[in-house]
């Protein structure tokens, strides 16, 4: 069968994702300074990534190359009834680990593409009951650390002691480490449609949905398999409309479905139970059903 008699329609489904700023999105806090809420201060860590960014300084000797560092959204909020505290006058901060390594405060990336801070009603001033929301970026540290130390000081703050906010390790999203899957096989790749024995006709256009295990990795490419062409998409839409030639023979038309996965070592690919479909031609139906039940003369 010719590939240029066939009409083949794809339908792709486009994930939109949409980058919300800090503050904006649900969090559990994974460090809280609750020793300074009667001075009038509170300190959270909300979130904590380690992912490769490009130096946003010329003049530093890795800028414009990807290095890893620690992006911490650190929330400060003001509960003292009387007091107010100019942000324009830089908060003091060091960040510390259990071996006493120090590291280097950066400046905000230049392909950072989230806010840096989020301000509040009163900003550049920190009245009572605000808070004040920034993303600084330190340094990664050492992979054999466990535990951080971010040590805050507030100029402004004449009666609030230095603190200290312990941040695990494990709390830390560490993008740069790439997740473990593990191989993937034959049932994590499923055509949840069309269904067995389905009976079509040629020229019918037949949707397949596929779904993938979310226990694996992505696969670089989707092949859906027929008897008369192969399709491949890299996008994983999974979802597809195909038009059976008006031509095709009847009889049985099997579809299966390959995935691939692209390493350093071997190419992977597992297949999916295929699913056999019925294609039968109504006019010849419909004559041998009258044929059949004609009464003999």
């Amino acid at each position: 069968m010719i590939l240029k008699q066939l009409q083949v329609l794809i339908v792709l489904l486009m994930l939109i994702g949409r980058a919300l700023p800090v503050g904006a999105d649900q969090f559990i806090p994974i460090s809280v300074d609750e020793s300074l809420q009667k001075e009038g201060f509170a300190f959270i860590v909300r979130k904590a990534v380690i992912d490769q960014w490009v130096m946003a300084s010329q003049e530093h000797p890795f800028a414009e190359k990807n290095r890893p560092m620690l992006a911490l959204t650190l929330d400060i909020k003001n509960n003292a009834k009387n007091k107010k505290v100019d942000l324009r006058q830089s908060i003091n901060l060091l960040l510390l680990d259990e071996f006493n390594n120090s590291y280097e405060k950066l400046a905000t990336p230049s392909n950072y593409h989230g806010a840096p801070f989020l301000k509040n009603k009163h900003y550049p001033s920190l009245y009572p009951g605000e808070v004040f929301t920034q993303v600084i970026f330190f340094e990664a540290p050492i992979a054999s650390s466990k535990n951080l130390f971010l040590i805050i000081t507030l100029p402004e703050a004449e009666n609030t002691p230095e603190v200290q906010l312990k941040i695990a390790r494990d709390k830390i999203h560490d993008v740069t480490i790439p997740p473990k899957w593990r191989r993937p096989v034959d049932k994590d790749l499923m055509i949840m449609q069309p269904v067995e024995a389905s009976i079509i006709k040629p020229g019918d256009i037949v949707h397949i949905e596929i779904r993938i295990s979310q226990d694996i990795k992505k696969p670089d490419s989707i092949f859906i398999l027929t008897p008369i062409y192969v399709l491949e998409d890299k996008s994983l839409s999974c979802q597809y409309d195909i038009k059976i030639p008006e031509e095709q023979e009847l009889g049985n038309f099997p579809i299966g479905v390959m995935a691939s996965w692209k390493n350093s070592e071997q190419k992977i690919t597992t297949i999916s139970r295929s699913v056999t479909l019925q294609i039968s031609d109504p006019t010849q139906d419909c004559i041998d059903d009258c044929y059949q039940n004609t009464p003999a003369l």
